[in-house]
């Protein structure tokens, strides 16, 4: 039809003019850069040297020595042969890039972000090149990427504080290379709310599945780095968590899961059939104390017992430790009835990993639950000031 004849061209030509504007503006950009990099490098050197170009004064530091050129990525685009000014003496060195960088440390920075949120590194180049004309290969996302290394280390083997409130203990298992085969491996973790309310993540480890020597060891680190005590340790049921926290911190108090127990009950009643038990199972969890919630289960065990005996069994084995976030300040209780906390560090790693595949070691598959881990916002909790110590909470 004529209409859309008409309207065609037009439309051609704004695109083509949207695209040429775009490169036009950035070509301007590096410009009004380059000049902007050229003039500060000049000016640094004439504050170094205390003297301007060809001036005779007393004062004056050494001799200009021509310049040597070299490139750099900038965050509004590469840099192409920067004339980078010397001295005689060679003492002379630029605040504006170490001497063998080659990108602003905001471009690494982004480069790191983008990889760690889940950006794959082929797809990095794609975005940097499409933003500022910037194309990092693989390699170099992944060698950025471990420039993280150093603050990694030091996180390791930083002291911790001497007890914490409560402490989320759980482990995913990732695929992890070993002399180039991968094998499915467990990372464990430690996330800690420290007395002040903050969430941390405290300690990382691998093991071979949850056994119990791999629990221990990570309990014994935290405590080798000044972690005494600990006032509700948060998991799963499984048991070789518990025996080594009963190592470590005998006194420390232990929550099951509500989530997974709801998850392990339903597990023994039929799929069309659960709707209504997850309803009477859940009101466990929501009362407004133990004794109403044991009020509670003992009408669900009645109520089932005849229909569902095995989810009824279920529900007694460990109920006990289900229900100890009641003997806690009630608006911490949404927080340690669960393990959520544990669950969204490994929800946001498994996505992650999903553009992954098999890590090449055990330091680069913990390096990247700690990077994911710093991208997370925890939520902090509302701590009383007089809770200074664990008998007092243990009090509430």
């Amino acid at each position: 039809m004529p209409a859309q004849g008409y309207h065609s061209q037009p439309t051609a030509h704004f695109q083509s003019s949207q695209a040429e504007f775009v490169a036009a503006l950035r070509a301007r950009l590096q410009a009004a850069g380059r000049e902007l990099f050229q003039t500060v490098l000049l000016e640094e050197l004439t504050a170094f040297l205390q003297a301007l170009p060809y001036e005779r004064s007393p004062g004056r530091r050494g001799q200009r020595n021509g310049s040597y050129t070299r490139s750099l990525g900038t965050t509004f685009g590469p840099l192409a042969e920067l004339q980078v000014p010397r001295t005689r003496e060679g003492q002379f060195r630029t605040q504006l890039f170490d001497r063998y960088q080659r990108r602003q440390a905001e471009v690494d920075t982004a480069i790191t972000e983008m990889f760690v949120r889940g950006v794959s590194t082929a797809q990095v180049g794609q975005v940097l090149e499409a933003l500022n004309g910037l194309t990092p290969s693989a390699s170099t996302v992944s060698r950025v990427f471990h420039q993280l290394e150093p603050a990694f280390q030091a996180w390791k083997t930083r002291p911790l504080p001497t007890w914490v409130l409560y402490m989320h203990l759980d482990a995913i298992e990732l695929t992890i290379k070993y002399a180039g085969e991968g094998v499915k491996m467990a990372v464990l973790a430690a996330i800690g709310v420290l007395p002040d309310g903050r969430r941390e993540l405290l300690g990382l480890t691998t093991g071979e599945h949850e056994n119990g020597p791999a629990w221990t060891n990570l309990c014994r680190d935290l405590l080798e780095r000044g972690l005494q005590q600990v006032g509700l340790v948060i998991s799963d049921q499984h048991a070789s968590i518990w025996a080594a926290c009963e190592t470590i911190w005998p006194a420390a108090r232990h929550q099951a899961c509500a989530t997974h127990k709801i998850v392990n009950v339903l597990g023994h009643v039929p799929k069309g059939k659960r709707a209504a038990v997850h309803a009477d199972l859940k009101a466990i969890f929501y009362q407004a104390d133990e004794a109403q919630a044991r009020q509670v289960a003992q009408a669900f065990c009645e109520r089932y017992r005849a229909t569902y005996p095995e989810a009824v069994t279920c529900l007694a084995k460990d109920l006990d430790a289900c229900l100890q976030f009641y003997g806690f300040p009630q608006d911490h209780w949404r927080f340690i009835r669960t393990n959520n906390v544990a669950e969204r560090l490994f929800s946001e790693l498994r996505r992650r990993m999903n553009k992954m595949g098999a890590m090449p070691n055990e330091a680069s598959a913990l390096l990247i639950c700690w990077a994911v881990a710093n991208t997370i916002q925890w939520r902090g909790l509302r701590v009383d000031p007089a809770l200074l110590a664990l008998e007092e909470l243990h009090k509430t």
